[in-house]
């Protein structure tokens, strides 16, 4: 199988062609400072809104009274109804050309939930917000990935990608110390009010991105011919994940990776949270995502031009590995120190897995023009594995314990890992592919 995969193997002869003058400016896009400088600091704002929302949400909870079994179940209401809008949501990126009021109008959702959570904290409007926020959540990855392909180009993906997790990193840090203030002076529910406040400068950088450097054909992963763009067609591409093996492969891999990493730190909240004060519980929150971030920032940019250079895979197995790792500092020790420590590994997972998850379906979309699609696509198993985390390790820990509950996260963090290692290949393209 090539490098491109059975994804490109029928385009021939099940695409659409698209009349195209503007080849020679797609393979070398050359996007304004003002653009590329608006979509940094909207990454970095953009951080900040959904970070307040979806790490304190847990700690905030807690504060009130709800019991891990409640919790889990609020958070699988978001992470299900993400898990069903992703496919939906990525065909809805690819149609639509003006991406930009697309994300303006998820960005100025987010902050009404956030004000339901800070004003009305009971359980079903609690639900009714987490559904809200997972149908507009998986507008992001795939608008962002989408602008940032239309503006460099494929093969300057990987830095461009690189810097919007960098600073989408540098937010949450500056955002996670801000909102970590917020609830040990003032309170937990005053986070959800800086999340409507920071709301703002996040539309006004998204709108400092010029819609006419983003060139469509190139934001979805269209294929060019002699005659124009090529684009593959929804049910052929749907036929071609289910028979590329590299595809199954790495959303099983997806799946076991989120199932292991993404209730370990609300798990972690919940643990620490037992005996003691609202405040305390989101000032160890703040100290677990500065560190995370922090780290995440620091190496972004680096897994961006490395990933061109050693492959795919390298990193990743790096990032996978990390996920038990983190489990087993969980499962040994309870110590606030060492467990504030072990958000290195989530740190090292986050940068690895935010950049280059987002390379790798760019690497097997490529030529079809429904890179969004499949983007959504994946995203589904990121979904599923955020579900089932969220909602087997409440049950888990509500009947036998914590350290049952982190054990669980270990073995199937150590299972994605495993599989990742045997099975899936190398995606990256040659570089005289455009």
């Amino acid at each position: 199988m090539s490098t491109t995969g059975s994804l490109e193997m029928t385009m021939k002869d099940s695409s659409t062609v698209i009349q195209d003058h503007n080849n020679e400016d797609d393979i070398c896009p050359k996007p304004s400072r003002r653009s590329q400088l608006g979509l940094d600091w909207f990454n970095f704002f953009l951080s900040d809104v959904l970070n307040g929302v979806d790490s304190f949400l847990s700690a905030y909870l807690t504060g009130k009274g709800w019991g891990p079994q409640r919790i889990g179940f609020a958070l699988s209401a978001s992470s299900f109804t993400t898990m069903i809008s992703q496919i939906p949501m990525g065909a809805l990126v690819d149609s639509i050309h003006n991406k930009q009021l697309l994300i303006a109008i998820g960005v100025i959702i987010v902050p009404i939930t956030a004000m339901i959570f800070a004003l009305w904290p009971m359980f079903w409007l609690v639900v009714i917000g987490q559904v809200i926020l997972g149908i507009v959540e998986p507008l992001f990855c795939p608008a962002i990935s989408a602008i940032s392909l239309g503006l460099v180009g494929q093969l300057n993906l990987g830095t461009r990608i690189g810097r919007n997790q960098a600073f989408g990193a540098a937010g949450n840090v500056i955002s996670a110390i801000v909102m970590g203030l917020l609830g040990y002076y003032i309170s937990t529910q005053s986070i959800f009010f800086f999340v409507a406040g920071v709301s703002i400068p996040t539309l006004i950088a998204l709108f400092c991105i010029r819609q006419h450097e983003i060139n469509y054909e190139r934001s979805r992963a269209a294929g060019q011919s002699e005659t124009g763009v090529t684009i593959v067609s929804f049910r052929i591409l749907l036929l071609q994940i289910i028979r590329d093996r590299r595809l199954l492969i790495f959303f099983s891999c997806v799946i076991l990776f989120h199932f292991g990493n993404a209730s370990m730190l609300p798990t972690m909240v919940q643990l620490l949270a037992r005996d003691r004060s609202p405040g305390a519980s989101s000032a160890f929150m703040s100290a677990c995502v500065v560190v995370t971030q922090l780290i995440s920032a620091s190496l972004a940019a680096w897994v961006g031009r490395y990933a061109d250079i050693w492959g795919r895979k390298p990193l990743l197995l790096i990032g996978w590995a990390a996920v038990p790792l983190r489990g087993l500092v969980c499962l040994l020790t309870h110590n606030p120190i060492l467990l504030i420590a072990a958000e290195i590994f989530d740190g090292i997972a986050a940068a690895i897995y935010a950049v280059v998850i987002v390379l790798v379906v760019a690497d097997l979309a490529h030529g079809t023009g429904r890179f969004n699609l499949l983007l959504g696509v994946l995203s589904v198993s990121s979904g599923i594995g955020y579900t089932l985390s969220n909602s087997v390790t409440g049950t888990i820990v509500e009947h036998y314990g914590f350290n049952y509950g982190f054990m669980t996260l270990s073995i199937f963090g150590t299972a994605g890992f495993i599989l990742l290692r045997i099975a899936m290949p190398e995606t990256l393209i040659s570089k005289h592919v455009v």
